[in-house]
C-alpha cells in the first residue's frame, strides 16, 4: 500500500480479503474488524461482515 495515496473502498476490501486469506484470523474476527473501522465504508464488504457474525452455525 503506497502511503501517500487513501485506498479506494474497493481496493480496501480487497486488500481485506487477501490478508483473510494470509492470516489465520476467523472470519468472525475478520467481520469484527470490518465493523470496528470507522474509515471502511464499503457497503458489501459491511454487509458481508454482518452476515457473518449473524450466521454463526451456517457453514459456507
Amino acid at each position: 500500500m503506497y502511503l501517500g495515496k487513501m485506498m479506494s473502498p474497493k481496493d480496501e476490501f480487497l486488500e481485506s480479503l487477501k490478508k483473510l486469506n494470509k492470516n489465520t484470523q476467523t472470519p468472525k474476527q475478520w467481520a469484527k474488524d470490518i465493523l470496528a473501522n470507522p474509515n471502511y465504508t464499503l457497503a458489501i464488504g459491511i454487509q458481508f461482515a454482518k452476515d457473518a457474525l449473524n450466521n454463526k452455525g451456517r457453514a459456507r
